[in-house]
């Protein structure tokens, strides 16, 4: 039985990556049982339905808060608190859209800023085809000192601990996770999704596959199959698919997913920001030997 798959690619301004949506939309329009939708979330909502022949979802605070969780994000606060998506609640956009189309099987979910150096069409078939109910990047082991650990409640799983992180600026997810991911953060679970998605995915005996690169947990027919990297001793992502720094354009590998690829004006505040974030960081070391 053929799955109807949805993707989504997650995008505010979606002018701003006009070209990489025209790919996707050309690669999708040549496939069965695939549709493809714009998701963003917005403060300011325009009426703007399509974008370039392209179902235009927008979401806002209140789209957030009507899910209901009572502590993912700031919850029934939202009214109090401005909400944010970043860090950590961006799955909320694909569980919103879940819950208003409700008739797919599974979902691709693509940030602006991710970019694939072959044919889109063909890295798609081949999503959709695996088998899988998480398919991402970067699957490591959780440690306690991670950067968002403190934002993590069991909610109903009781003492159950999270084993392991995930990476997910492109991932495919099962219907049957995002509805146990639903079910979870309306009883009570909260924290950084690309904690609690594979820490549901766990307490529900499904299959998390990591598709790329040479991590701990790649299994050998997916070694840097779709994306190049691997993990360093500090944790952080190297190679084709990760976190910083920015890059222009795709690199020089074929069929390869590139992570973050930012246009022009997006990479040079991008830049700034690293920049200031790095002197921030040796200044505060050095306040400690004063």
């Amino acid at each position: 039985m053929q799955h109807r798959t949805a993707i989504l690619y997650f995008a505010a301004q979606p002018q701003d990556t006009r070209e990489n949506i025209l790919r996707v939309r050309d690669a999708v329009a040549e496939m069965v049982g695939v549709d493809l939708f714009i998701a963003g979330y917005r403060l300011d909502k325009t009426t703007d339905t399509h974008f370039e022949g392209v179902p235009f979802i927008q979401m806002d605070q209140q789209d957030m808060v009507s899910l209901n969780y009572p502590a993912k994000g700031y919850g029934q606060k939202s009214d109090q608190r401005q909400f944010r998506l970043i860090p950590g609640n961006c799955d909320m956009v694909p569980l919103y859209f879940m819950r208003h189309y409700p008739d797919y099987d599974q979902m691709i979910v693509m940030e602006d800023d991710v970019v694939y150096s072959g044919r889109y069409h063909d890295l798609f078939q081949a999503v959709v085809a695996l088998n899988g109910d998480l398919l991402c990047a970067h699957v490591s082991d959780y440690f306690k000192d991670w950067t968002h650990a403190s934002q993590f409640n069991k909610g109903h799983y009781g003492q159950t601990e999270p084993e392991k992180l995930v990476f997910l600026p492109f991932h495919k997810i099962s219907y049957s996770l995002l509805r146990a991911l639903d079910h979870a953060y309306l009883q009570g679970l909260s924290g950084h999704h690309e904690m609690t998605i594979p820490y549901v995915a766990a307490q529900e005996g499904m299959a998390v596959v990591d598709i790329g690169g040479t991590g701990p947990y790649v299994t050998p027919e997916f070694k840097n199959r779709f994306y190049i990297g691997r993990l360093g001793p500090d944790q952080m992502k190297r190679g084709s698919f990760r976190a910083t720094p920015a890059m222009l354009r795709a690199g020089a590998h074929a069929d390869c997913l590139y992570h973050p690829v930012k246009p022009w004006p997006l990479w040079l505040k991008s830049q700034k920001k690293r920049f200031l974030s790095i002197v921030r960081y040796y200044w505060e070391k050095l306040q400690l030997f004063q």
